[in-house]
């Protein structure tokens, strides 16, 4: 018998592309940026088809429970996706084929899936697209072919809305510069310095709008934190336990 199973834990790490804003293509364009993240999210339920990943889609980056999140009435704008709008994206994508890069992260498990996705969408993806080393994503400002896409994870913080700060603000401890929008950048130094919890959540709300419209990062879906346990030796009781037993032992 097999007594290793798997227990889930919290969403922890967003699944998004990055858009190249200063690669010399299409997608420096913002209004096509914004008509692909557009097209993306107008089937999203195609992509919700992949399964065995164990990621959430969720086309925004503020959770529901979180400041920032905007109601499904509010988003419709940005995933009603028009005949006209899609040929002009298309006709513009498909002079330029679109470069897209995985990083090494849990998104390499999706990379196929995904170059799958967009072939079903109609546009067209170069040849030179490809799963890039670690020491190429370390250097991936410097990397010396030209990308559009960079699909990749960073980590959520559940209870902390500012930590989105870190990929997407002018400052943040990760941040590329390919990803840097000048909307974005401004609507997060603002959204910081609020200490009024009543205006906190007008403040994300700014901050989520401006990510939407300028599109630093398309973003996907969740993943959720999982651990593998041999069930002959470890037990959790109760639902939402925070005990653990290994053998005759236990602690908090």
């Amino acid at each position: 018998n097999n007594h290793f199973k798997e227990m889930f834990g919290v969403l922890d790490t967003h699944i998004v592309l990055g858009v190249n804003g200063i690669n010399p293509n299409t997608l420096t364009n913002e209004k096509m940026r914004f008509l692909l993240q557009k097209y993306i999210f107008s089937n999203f339920e195609h992509l919700k088809s992949i399964k065995g990943y164990k990621i959430e889609f969720n086309p925004q980056y503020f959770l529901p429970t979180q400041a920032g999140n905007i109601d499904t009435k509010e988003f419709q704008q940005f995933n009603e996706f028009s005949e006209e709008e899609k040929k002009i994206l298309i006709s513009n994508i498909n002079r330029n084929p679109l470069v897209i890069l995985s990083g090494v992260s849990a998104t390499d498990a999706i990379y196929d899936e995904l170059i799958s996705f967009f072939s079903k969408l109609e546009i067209k993806i170069s040849p030179n697209s490809r799963k890039i080393t670690r020491a190429e994503f370390k250097n991936i400002e410097d990397i010396k072919q030209p990308w559009d896409l960079l699909l990749l994870s960073t980590s959520v913080g559940c209870n902390d809305p500012d930590g989105l700060y870190h990929t997407l603000g002018e400052f943040g401890a990760i941040h590329l510069k390919p990803f840097g929008r000048k909307m974005v950048y401004n609507a997060l130094e603002e959204a910081r310095q609020v200490i009024d919890e009543q205006k906190v959540q007008d403040a994300y709300k700014k901050v989520n709008l401006a990510i939407l419209n300028e599109v630093p990062a398309i973003h996907l879906g969740y993943s959720s934190f999982s651990m593998v346990y041999n069930s002959n030796k470890i037990k959790f009781e109760g639902k939402g336990s925070n005990i653990l037993f290994l053998k005759n032992y236990s602690w908090k």
